[in-house]
């Protein structure tokens, strides 16, 4: 009788992937950099200043005109970061997927240290009012004093590629379905921000880089205890397995 393998053995035979380290340390130290030159800039005013101004010139609109008020504005403006991770923790571990919940709930960190401790000391000025040339500030009454980077940029970018890491690798159309929808709702996102003058372009562009950056580093670290998870049967469906 041929013996089944132990998941916990198993996952010390993993290796942790290698481009994964270089691609998350490397950007990291990238988004460092820019958020030090920033802040060492006397008016916070970045090399890239001139694009950020033409991309608010462009995508930028009055709070008069009521398009941020309308339904796919709004669905960003209140994208579900916060739900999504609760319910991913809470369906993980009924699921049996204790380590991947784990991870789940370890990727908010990402958004604690990476968004609002560097926002808190970097204080990127917001895009302010200039009605001669017929430019307006954030729409969002909600919004504090820091804009780089953009919190609601690197929250999509974390909450949906967590999700993409606790799909086990076998699910192929699923993983090809939920990256679809992750692009686009980081797409979607930089349209929202920037569409209520709430962010520079470059907020969120380094929001979600940052974001996708923080994961791939927690999700090499937690790489052998995820492919564990993805060779480990749902305890409820253990008999059906085995009868199978």
């Amino acid at each position: 009788m041929t013996a089944t393998p132990d998941p916990m053995i198993e996952t010390a035979k993993v290796d942790r992937p290698r481009k994964m380290l270089f691609f998350a340390t490397g950007g990291l130290v990238v988004y460092l950099l820019v958020a030090i030159s920033i802040l060492l800039s006397p008016t916070r005013t970045p090399l890239w200043q001139l694009i950020d101004d033409w991309w608010r010139s462009v995508i930028g609109v009055a709070p008069a005109d009521g398009i941020h008020e309308q339904f796919l504005p709004m669905f960003f403006q209140e994208y579900p970061v916060a739900h999504l991770w609760i319910l991913g923790i809470v369906v993980l571990l009924i699921l049996g997927r204790w380590r991947s919940s784990l991870f789940f709930a370890s990727s908010m960190l990402v958004i604690l240290v990476l968004s609002h401790v560097v926002k808190n000391i970097v204080l990127r000025n917001r895009p302010a009012d200039d009605p001669a040339l017929g430019l307006y500030g954030p729409i969002d009454p909600g919004v504090d004093a820091g804009s780089f980077p953009s919190g609601h940029a690197m929250g999509v970018a974390v909450i949906t590629l967590a999700v993409l890491a606790v799909i086990p690798a076998g699910y192929v159309a699923l993983r090809r379905v939920w990256g679809a929808f992750a692009a686009l709702s980081m797409i979607g996102m930089v349209w929202q921000r920037t569409l209520i003058n709430a962010h520079w372009l470059s907020d969120t562009l380094f929001g979600l880089f940052a974001g996708a950056c923080g994961v791939v580093l927690l999700w090499r670290l937690f790489h052998p205890w995820l492919q564990s998870d993805y060779a480990r049967p749902i305890w409820f469906l253990k008999g059906r397995t085995k009868a199978a």
